[in-house]
């Protein structure tokens, strides 16, 4: 199951909701996967501490694969944290099978947060406009996601600035506002 968010902690509505998510589906422990500022980890690390949710951080570019790749595997719900989705979707790539057996199982649960939910989709070029300067250092090939929306964008925090009237009409572009959170369909239909 999938289930993206601009970022679940910033209201009362949307954290109810991922609360109520994890409870009702028996989850007590989760694996975030991140490539974030430290202070973004230890706040999710808190924010599922204080619900009684056991909560474990896997930092995919200091961690061997191998490791990781069991981590992954053995996680029933997994949290892809927010932040700049370049260094993060550079290396999920390494792990697009197990996410994407994840998104479609009944039992697991993936939750995408901000660059986390666009790591997800087809692309996320689109973090440019979140944030300017956020691809420096990284190749277009590095902003392919991992594309399980069958060709989606997945674009949050989209009510937060003025849309380029380019991107306002496209089909193939999830918006997600910042206190939305909300599952996608888990039969590869979009």
């Amino acid at each position: 199951m999938l289930y993206v968010t601009s970022n679940s902690f910033l209201n009362d509505e949307s954290k109810k909701e991922m609360e109520n998510t994890l409870i009702e589906k028996n989850m007590n422990k989760i694996l975030i996967i991140d490539d974030a500022e430290p202070a973004y980890i230890a706040d999710t690390m808190n924010y599922f501490a204080s619900i009684g949710i056991e909560s474990h951080s896997l930092t995919l570019s200091k961690t061997d694969k191998g490791r990781a790749k069991q981590l992954i595997d053995n996680a029933s719900a997994i949290y892809l944290s927010r932040g700049n989705p370049y260094p993060l979707g550079k290396e999920i790539k390494h792990f697009n099978e197990l996410i994407s057996n994840k998104v479609f199982s009944s039992e697991d649960i993936v939750i995408g947060a901000s660059a986390g939910a666009m790591v997800l989709g087809k692309e996320f070029y689109l973090a440019e406009l979140l944030e300017p300067g956020s691809a420096v250092g990284f190749t277009n090939e590095d902003s392919q996601g991992l594309n399980i929306l069958n060709e989606h964008i997945i674009f949050p925090h989209c009510d937060e600035f003025s849309m380029p009237s380019e991107y306002e009409d496209k089909d193939n572009i999830i918006f997600i506002k910042k206190d939305e959170f909300y599952q996608l369909s888990s039969n590869r239909e979009y």
